[in-house]
């Protein structure tokens, strides 16, 4: 009965270390989708602003 005892213990214990593994992926992947969402909008505004200066030198170059 002891035996069964430590054992289950001992899962509980891996458990709980699981479940802590699990939270601190999951903080990790959120961060990292913040992170993937910035620099996606920096990326988006710089190519806006290139698109922008390349409409205006297009036109000054077609008066």
């Amino acid at each position: 009965m002891q035996i069964l005892h430590d054992e289950l213990a001992a899962h509980q214990l891996e458990l709980s270390q699981k479940e802590e593994q699990l939270k601190t992926s999951e903080a990790q992947r959120k961060l990292l989708e913040a992170e993937n969402t910035q620099l996606v909008n920096r990326w988006m505004l710089l190519k806006q602003e290139e698109a922008a200066k390349m409409n205006e030198a297009n036109e000054f170059v077609e008066r």
